[in-house]
């Protein structure tokens, strides 16, 4: 979901939230960062979590744009041996059942793979409808982790690894392209009861938010 870049223009957006949006079975998660853009440099004016919507939207000034990312187990991701398009025809032959009608998806290609992500958009669309209601808009969608490929280098790698969120990603140091994706919830239930407050947190949601202030779309 994009705001053409002919409204965007009137718009001069300096600041946004950025939402992590994930359901563990009977938990929700969401946490945000907001970001200020002033002239060339992003600051972080605020971060948070909560654990639902109604929560949240106490802490967070209305009118401001929000890119929000969805994750957890409502999110399907599946391997696939594509490196060319992959459109409605290709994800059929994963997913038979899948129509643009009932699902949201994304597609992030690797160097020798791609992974295409899926999530139900009455799940999404419930969600959105709730932001809205509270006085905010939702102004960028992504689905799945792949958005995370932006801070790959600001955490810790683990055995030639990333670890963000429960998923972990392989890629090549050379090319930056994606090698392996795995998820683990045990991976988030790890860090989380480590430390569930540090700059590492917050710069996924940072992640989301900065990607739609700094990009020209």
């Amino acid at each position: 979901m994009n705001l053409p870049a002919f409204i965007r223009q009137f718009y001069q957006i300096q600041s946004c939230y950025g939402i992590t949006y994930a359901r563990e079975g009977d938990q929700v998660r969401l946490e945000y960062c907001r970001l200020k853009l002033e002239k060339d440099s992003l600051h972080i004016a605020e971060t948070g979590m909560a654990t639902s919507w109604q929560e949240l939207s106490k802490k967070l000034e209305p009118k401001v744009p929000i890119a929000l990312q969805v994750g957890g187990k409502q999110v399907l991701v599946k391997e696939v041996n594509y490196i060319s398009e992959i459109g409605t025809a290709e994800i059929l032959e994963i997913f038979p059942n899948f129509s643009e009608e009932s699902f949201y998806f994304s597609v992030h290609k690797g160097q020798h793979m791609s992974w295409v992500a899926l999530v139900r958009r009455n799940v999404v669309d419930q969600l959105i409808e709730e932001i809205t209601a509270s006085g905010n808009t939702v102004v960028q969608l992504y689905i799945g982790p792949f958005v995370y490929n932006a801070v790959l280098s600001q955490i810790n790698k683990y055995n030639g690894h990333y670890i963000v969120d429960g998923h972990t990603i392989q890629i090549d140091k050379e090319t930056k392209e994606w090698l392996s994706y795995s998820y683990s919830r045990g991976a988030i239930e790890k860090i989380y009861n480590k430390d569930r407050n540090t700059g590492y947190r917050s710069a996924i949601s940072g992640s989301v938010c900065s990607r739609f202030l700094l990009s020209d779309v």
